[in-house]
């Protein structure tokens, strides 16, 4: 059917069809208005009822995820504090072995010095000269009243130099004693700056371990807190986004290493294999240097394993001290055979005597030494090469333990923050959808405006009508009315 066809016969009279039309639309719209609102009205409902159970699925799951991420974060934070209470225990344990592990010995040595100080100090005491018997005698002489005989007065004056020889000599015996004992306390005072330094020793080392003692209590209240389940820090998720872009970063650059030395050391492999070793198409060099490589990463994560350093593997919480010990030599043992492999395999590269670029420069006379000084410079390159390469990939176990923590926590919580937003939407759409049901239902009665007058208007008519008919039997039916044709009189017509 053609547009002519549904314009009928104002086909010529666009503006007049689409009046018509119009109408045509308003009359059936009016006639499906009851359907119509039904439909709309139980459409938004069923609508805005399956986005509102969606929006509570969505919260039920967040809350879910939200009690899992907390406790991950839990058990991330109580890995942590383990760390730490274990670092910081064996601090305690080797201060207390280095600084307190000789006080018996150290008591001993101060409570000798103390003994040696306390002897000096006695000896170094200043003690008076003892009064001669002679003294006393010689002062109730000269107590005695004075005589005439000549000879008592040569015996005093003998006396006389006698006592002042003897003080003489006294006081210089007092001079060399005091000078002796001024000797000894002078030699006391490298014994007292000694034991002032053992005494400040011991208060450093008293002290540093009461400030290690606080902090293992500290960590110890924070571990035994989240294990009562408490809820962790607020800025562990900063944290976490921080340590991810560094671990992510460390562990590119081994990345970048190990591609390094699989070019490095991939030719020097295939010509110790032989180049035509093999399945068909491919050769064994590349996988040879992969599991070097994969040696060293493997040896790498046992030492830290066992060290405690990373904990990737739980069954090496478990192990004893002995095992311990030999996961460690094991590991090294592993590094160490990797790394001679890998660097002599480097080293090799240039050492191909063989090849027609090292055959021409050797045959030019002039040049032999320059060729012979940069070959061993290219040499001594690679091999340091293959020696400093491997190190970081003996490291991996470390930074990817921070990568694998961080990005759970980071990734929990961006999920929890999405299911957030999402539940949102989901609620906000729910009630967008209710609204635009109103708003439909305005917007279809709006159309239909004019059959709604028409239909406004002829019930107003009707309610006028009916309300014309029932006047006049109200009237008769008031009571004192006097019945019409008795002119108020109380009789009936004749």
């Amino acid at each position: 059917m053609t547009v002519e066809a549904l314009s009928g016969p104002w086909a010529g009279q666009p503006f007049l069809s689409a009046i018509t039309w119009l109408l045509i639309l308003m009359g059936l719209a009016y006639a499906a208005r009851p359907w119509s609102h039904r439909v709309l009205h139980r459409g938004t409902r069923a609508l805005t009822l399956l986005l509102r159970h969606a929006a509570r699925a969505v919260r039920q799951a967040r809350d879910r995820l939200r009690r899992g991420h907390l406790r991950y974060l839990r058990g991330v934070e109580l890995r942590r504090l383990e760390g730490r209470f274990d670092r910081a225990y064996r601090g305690i344990h080797l201060r207390v072995n280095r600084d307190l592990g000789g006080f018996p010995a150290l008591e001993r040595r101060i409570l000798q010095q103390i003994e040696t100080l306390e002897r000096d100090y006695h000896s170094a005491r200043d003690q008076v000269p003892e009064e001669p018997a002679w003294v006393r005698t010689a002062n109730a002489l000269a107590s005695a009243p004075p005589k005439a005989d000549p000879r008592v007065g040569q015996i005093l004056e003998e006396i006389h130099d006698s006592m002042a020889r003897a003080g003489r000599e006294a006081l210089e015996e007092y001079r060399r004693a005091s000078q002796s004992r001024l000797e000894t306390l002078k030699g006391l005072l490298p014994a007292w700056r000694e034991l002032g330094e053992r005494l400040h020793q011991l208060e450093h080392a008293v002290r540093s371990l009461s400030e290690q003692t606080r902090h293992l209590d500290t960590v110890l209240g924070r571990y035994r807190r989240l294990r009562r389940g408490a809820v962790p820090a607020r800025g562990i998720f900063l944290a976490s986004t921080g340590l991810l872009a560094v671990s992510a970063a460390i562990l590119a650059l081994q990345g970048v290493a190990a591609g390094v030395l699989f070019f490095l050391v991939e030719p020097a492999m295939g010509r110790a294999l032989g180049e035509g070793t093999g399945m068909e198409g491919m050769t064994l060099a590349p996988w040879a240097v992969g599991a070097v490589i994969l040696t060293v990463v493997l040896g790498g994560g046992l030492v830290s394993e066992a060290r405690r350093a990373s904990r990737l593997i739980p069954t090496f919480t478990v192990l004893d001290p002995r095992m311990r010990r030999r996961s460690v030599a094991l590991g090294g043992t592993l590094v160490l055979l990797a790394i001679v492999l890998l660097a002599l395999l480097a080293a090799s590269r240039d050492l191909q005597a063989a090849s027609g670029e090292t055959l021409v420069p050797l045959l030019q006379g002039p040049l032999q030494g320059e060729v012979e000084t940069m070959a061993w410079l290219s040499t001594f390159t690679c091999l340091v090469l293959g020696v400093l390469l491997p190190l970081p990939l003996a490291l991996v176990a470390l930074p990817l333990q921070i990568f694998l923590q961080s990005l759970g926590v980071v990734t929990g919580g961006l999920a929890v923050t999405a299911l957030a937003i999402l539940a949102a939407l989901l609620s906000w759409l729910a009630l967008a959808v209710h609204v635009l049901g109103a708003v439909l239902r305005g917007l279809y009665e709006f159309f239909i405006f004019i059959p709604l007058l028409l239909e406004r208007g002829y019930r107003a008519w009707q309610r006028r009508r009916t309300m014309a008919r029932e006047a006049p039997a109200t009237l008769l039916s008031l009571p004192g009315t006097p019945p019409p044709g008795d002119g108020g009189t109380g009789r009936g017509s004749p």
